[in-house]
């Protein structure tokens, strides 16, 4: 009952969905270890990402504690999660607080580009 399903919508209209939004879904099973711009963009406009669980989320940021995940397959336990965060608005606006500070230390495209020249002057 906690969830909107949105029409296809353009990149920049997905911003704003956004920041209207507590919590964003990024389900993306083939991303084994590895970020969708959807986890980082959702800390970026205030919300918490729900997300597949993968190497990627393991190694940059916390289930429970900057962001709410499950495994592909096993939805058990997503209502809970998804009902406990808004019971919890201090709690929800803290976890995005997190991970914004961590997308903002270390995941922004700048970042990237880089990591990319480094990367390439080094071929």
């Amino acid at each position: 009952s906690n969830v909107i399903l949105h029409p296809p919508v353009s990149y920049a209209e997905s911003f704003e969905i956004a920041r209207q939004a507590k919590i964003c879904l990024n389900s993306s099973p083939f991303f084994r270890h590895g970020s969708h711009e959807r986890i980082l963009n959702a800390f970026m406009c205030g919300a918490v990402p729900l997300t597949t669980h993968n190497g990627f989320v393991d190694e940059f940021f916390q289930p429970g504690i900057d962001l709410i995940s499950y495994t592909t397959g096993d939805y058990d336990h997503v209502n809970e999660q998804i009902n406990e965060l808004l019971s919890n608005e201090p709690k929800r606006r803290k976890m995005a607080a997190l991970g914004r500070q961590k997308v903002l230390g270390g995941h922004t495209w700048d970042t990237r580009a880089k990591e990319l020249l480094t990367f390439i002057s080094k071929g």
